[in-house]
């Protein structure tokens, strides 16, 4: 797991309030990424976003230049696409830009 998503975690927990201080006044929140990454150290895990899937489906303008910041999808479709990617994946092959962009078009056909 890369340090990045492992500081996300642990802010996440921080944030929902599910990281108290410890009674020697030790700030808790290296502790639990220092543990994070010791969990983590001798595995991995691809992670995939629903910002990635967005990306797969930017919006146009007339001159078919990207629309920055704009997509044919929203938030709720992507988060319901890479729900589903996750389940019906091959494992064999694991998931790619070209998996996230069938699911893509197979959810724009109602085929996914």
């Amino acid at each position: 797991m890369h340090n990045t998503h492992i500081e996300q975690m642990a802010r996440m927990l921080e944030e929902e309030g599910l990281l108290c201080p410890d009674m020697d006044g030790i700030e808790t929140l290296p502790r639990v990424v220092e543990a994070l990454q010791r969990h983590w150290e001798d595995r991995i895990a691809i992670v995939w976003s629903v910002q990635d899937v967005l990306e797969c489906a930017p919006a146009y303008d007339k001159n078919k230049d990207v629309i920055e910041g704009k997509y044919t999808l929203n938030t709720d479709e992507a988060r319901d696409i890479l729900k589903k990617v996750g389940r019906k994946h091959d494992a064999s092959e694991g998931v790619s830009w070209l998996t996230i962009e069938t699911a893509i078009s197979l959810h724009k056909e109602d085929l996914f």
